[in-house]
């Protein structure tokens, strides 16, 4: 339930929707994670909604229960193209 500051590297762009649960940066952007850092500190209302947000999307597509599903479909899978 708490928004992320990230950069776009790696699989945390599958995740985040910047805006929506928290804000993306380019690598390197040093300064504008720390401008859009105390920008959130002055603004907790906004920080809430974003966590809140982040919550509903990792529950709704990131829940253990889904996650197990996928990769159980995606070894049935495999095993079907071995047989």
């Amino acid at each position: 339930g708490k928004p992320a500051l990230a950069t776009r590297a790696g699989g945390i762009v599958e995740f985040m929707q910047s805006g929506k649960t928290g804000f993306l940066f380019k690598v390197g952007d040093v300064d504008g994670f720390a401008k859009k850092l105390l920008e959130l500190s002055y603004s907790l209302d906004v920080v809430k909604k974003l966590g809140e947000n982040a919550k509903n999307v990792a529950e709704q597509g990131f829940s253990g229960e889904k996650i197990v599903g996928k990769y159980i479909n995606y070894y049935q899978k495999i095993i079907n193209k071995c047989k």
